[in-house]
Parts: C-alpha cells; sequence; structure tokens
C-alpha cells in the first residue's frame, strides 16, 4: 500500500511539473505577443532589473485591467517615412497585391531596426513610425541612433522590389526631430502605446516636407547629431510648414467671418437688415443733396491723412521684410548623409 502511495504521488508531482511547463511556455507566447504590440516595460515586471538596475517597472497592470500612468520623457528623436506615389500605385494594384507588398516592405524594416535601441511605434497604411530614447533613456544617443537607421533603411529601400512591379524604382521621405513627449497606453480592450506632443508633429511634417530618397533632419535633431559627429548634412534652405499656431490662426478667422453683419446672429445677409434699409430709402434720397459738399470736404482731408499714413506703413513694411529673412535664415532644415 506504501509503494502504491509513493508511485502516485510521484506520478502527480511529475503531472504537475509538466503543466507547469505548459502554463509558462502558454505565458511566453502571450507575453511575446504582447510585447509586438506594447513596450515590455509596461507589461512585464522583472525582478532581476528590480534588482540590479533600481528601475521602477510597471506591474502586470494591463493584464489586470488597470490603466497604466503615463510618463514625460525629455529627449527622444521621433522618426517618420512614407512611401511616395503609394496611392497611385494602390489604385493601379489589387488589394492582395497592396498587402503583400507592405508586408514585405515592413518585414525588411523590422529586421533592421532590430540592431538598433529603437522601439517601432505602429504603422499606419505606408507611414512608417519609429522613436529612439524611449521606453529606456539613452542619453543623447537617441539621435544617432534614429539617424543610422534612417540610412540603412533608405539604404534597403534602392534595392527593394515591389513584387507585382518589379520595374518600379521605390521611393520612399523620410523626417526626424528630436524633443520631448508623453507616452501612454489608450485603451483596455485594445490597448495602444501612443507618443503625445509636438515633437511627434513636428517630426510628421518634417517628413511631409521632404523629398524622396533623402532624410530630412530638424535643426534641433541636427544639434544633437554635430554633437556626436560622424554625419554630413546638405543646408536645404528655408521651408515652410504648418505649425499649430496656424490652425488656431485659422479657426479665429472662421469666427470673424460667421458674424459679419455685427448683430450676434452669424448670420451675414440678415432679413432684418433689409427692412430696414427698405424703409431709410425714402430719407436717404431727400438728404442726399445736401451731403454730397459735406463728403467731398471730409473725402479730401482723408486722402491726405491716407498718404502720410501709406508712406508710414512702406517704412513698417520693410522693416518687417528684412526681419522675415533673417528669422527664414536662422531655421534652415538640413538633409543627413
Amino acid at each position: 500500500m506504501v509503494h502504491m502511495m509513493e508511485k502516485y504521488a510521484d506520478h502527480l508531482e511529475e503531472l504537475v511539473n509538466s503543466r507547469t511547463q505548459e502554463l509558462e511556455i502558454e505565458q511566453k507566447r502571450t507575453e511575446d505577443l504582447l510585447c509586438r504590440m506594447l513596450p515590455r516595460f509596461v507589461l512585464i515586471k522583472r525582478i532581476e532589473d528590480l534588482l540590479d538596475d533600481d528601475c521602477l517597472y510597471y506591474a502586470n497592470d494591463l493584464k489586470l485591467g488597470k490603466m497604466v500612468a503615463p510618463e514625460t520623457y525629455d529627449s527622444v528623436t521621433v522618426f517618420f517615412s512614407d512611401i511616395v506615389g503609394f496611392t497611385t500605385l494602390s489604385s493601379e494594384s489589387s488589394p492582395m497585391e497592396v498587402v503583400n507588398f507592405l508586408n514585405d516592405l515592413y518585414t525588411c524594416f523590422d529586421t533592421i531596426i532590430e540592431d538598433y535601441d529603437v522601439y517601432k511605434v505602429e504603422t499606419i497604411g505606408d507611414a512608417y513610425m519609429v522613436v529612439s530614447g524611449l521606453p529606456q533613456r539613452n542619453g543623447n544617443k537617441h539621435a544617432g541612433e534614429i539617424a543610422t537607421m534612417a540610412l540603412d533603411l533608405l539604404s534597403s529601400v534602392t534595392t527593394f522590389r515591389i513584387r507585382h512591379r518589379p520595374e518600379k524604382q521605390l521611393q520612399m521621405r523620410v523626417g526626424i526631430h528630436s524633443g520631448s513627449v508623453c507616452t501612454g497606453v489608450v485603451g483596455l480592450k485594445m490597448p495602444r502605446f501612443c507618443l503625445f506632443g509636438d515633437t511627434v508633429n513636428y517630426a510628421s511634417r518634417m517628413e511631409s516636407s521632404g523629398l524622396a530618397l533623402r532624410i530630412h533632419v530638424s535643426p534641433q535633431c541636427k544639434t544633437i547629431l554635430d554633437q556626436l559627429g560622424g554625419y554630413y548634412f546638405h543646408c536645404r534652405g528655408p521651408v515652410t510648414m504648418k505649425h499649430n499656431d496656424d490652425d488656431d490662426d485659422d479657426d479665429d478667422d472662421d469666427d470673424d467671418n460667421d458674424d459679419d453683419d455685427g448683430d450676434g446672429d452669424g448670420d451675414d445677409n440678415d432679413d432684418d437688415d433689409d427692412d430696414d434699409d427698405d424703409d431709410d430709402d425714402d430719407d436717404d434720397d431727400d438728404d442726399d443733396d445736401d451731403d454730397d459738399d459735406d463728403d467731398d470736404d471730409d473725402d479730401d482731408d482723408d486722402d491726405d491723412d491716407d498718404n502720410d499714413d501709406d508712406d508710414d506703413d512702406d517704412d513698417d513694411d520693410d522693416d518687417d521684410d528684412d526681419d522675415d529673412d533673417d528669422d527664414d535664415d536662422d531655421d534652415d532644415d538640413n538633409y543627413v548623409e
């Protein structure tokens, strides 16, 4: 009886160990899948990291359905790329051909960026977004990591061949910018790790205003790269880009134009005003002759004043133009080689 109990206990122990190993393997697969969607530091608490680096990593908050606290990074570099002529290419291709093309391209990109201290944030259509300097801060090395990675990606694009259009040369624009960002995990059922701040918008506009097969570098990023050394630039000259302040100005203009008649109801062609004008027409006709002479005298005086004001305005405009030219020279953007 004792022998049978011992045999049963051994069998039970082996069964528990086997099930534990299967559970660990399945948990590892789940974590690997989640880490493709979110940075590892928001998913896993690693005891060895807590002991060795004394860093506080987020516990398994997402697994428990909890919100992950946002975090601010003072200095990172953001990379954006975009395929030139993608809309035309998509219209001339079947949906399956587009999917295969993007899968081939992003598989190539994903393989390259594994060699760098960067994190792939997301892909939206033909746009590819990468950041360096988070989740682990790396001093000012983030600009060099992104710049060198961008050069490798451009080099791969020149040799990349589209499966269903092998004769077509793929072209890509790249923009990079350095600055501060705020990160956070948005959503619970389908969580996404997102970056927020003007740095992201600036980097995106650097890409959209760039040229094919060139890396458009912001002055802030260039300053860091000059400190690191080993990078050569061509000055492109002044580039006009839309800024957040421009959006606010457009909104203000729309508000002003909504109420030109001054009655506060937002209607430029007010029916009540038209009725009042009709009632006053008869009275105005009687007074027109008497007011003509007075109006002529006033016009002469106004002309003299206008001439004086025009001279002053011309001087002011010249000064403003000089200031604008100086500002444009200071805001030159660059390409990196």
